[in-house]
């Protein structure tokens, strides 16, 4: 049975934050920008070794980075809190805007370090959520990536793809990009990693970019494009 569509981790968050009209997504200030660069050097330097350490992450598929689009969208399933890092570590040292929930920017500190690496909030109000969607279409077009949860609702240790939203299928339409899936899997230690690890470790699958036909009509293109890649990410548990 798949778990409900709430949230399970509960997080403290004393600060308010609502997104106001014309929110700058992607600030252009150089102060901005070094500490955005300065940091994700940081995470890429020490997070893969702290990855397999704490999570025993092993990456499955390797060799299909190398054929990573310059431009598109990414999805994954949402099962751990450091997911995010998971999938930032495995971009080559890539930009990655990853829209969250915007009461993470409720959280005093942390609220900074997920905006300075390129965390953005997802609003809750239509009109603001159409200057989101519009500011992602400008940002891919400039040749960026985008990494979207399109399960919504961060489950630890899940192992199984749960139902999706279709936000992140309608971007790539409008962006004429492909979606690359990205798999978190749960699996019972092997070999020197029984030694340190008594609970099961991640495993990252990397599949085949999936591609838009923006000929066809965008509602049913973007359904049949979730369709797709959820039925994909499934097969990984068969």
């Amino acid at each position: 049975m798949n778990p409900k569509d709430e949230h399970i981790v509960k997080m403290w968050t004393p600060l308010h934050f609502s997104t106001p009209l014309n929110y700058n997504y992607f600030p252009k200030n150089p102060v901005f920008r070094l500490l955005n660069f300065l940091l994700r050097q940081i995470v890429y330097l020490i997070g893969p070794a702290a990855l397999r350490l704490i999570c025993g992450l092993r990456v499955v598929n390797k060799e299909k980075l190398k054929t990573l689009p310059k431009k598109a969208v990414t999805v994954c399933n949402h099962v751990h809190m450091l997911d995010c890092c998971v999938i930032a570590c495995c971009m080559n040292r890539r930009r990655l805007c990853i829209p969250t929930l915007e009461s993470n920017f409720c959280i005093p500190v942390l609220r900074w370090l997920i905006r300075l690496l390129g965390g953005i909030p997802l609003p809750t109000k239509t009109r603001t959520f159409r200057q989101m969607h519009e500011a992602l279409i400008r940002h891919i077009n400039e040749g960026h990536l985008v990494h979207v949860y399109p399960e919504g609702i961060l489950y630890p240790r899940y192992n199984g793809i749960r139902k999706f939203k279709r936000g992140a299928f309608s971007l790539a339409y409008d962006c004429n990009v492909p979606v690359i899936p990205y798999v978190i899997r749960y699996v019972k230690p092997e070999g020197w990693q029984r030694f340190f690890h008594h609970k099961p470790v991640m495993r990252l699958y990397i599949l085949d970019p999936v591609y838009p036909d923006v000929s066809k009509n965008k509602r049913e293109e973007t359904i049949r494009l979730c369709n797709e890649v959820h039925t994909r990410m499934e097969d990984v548990f068969v």
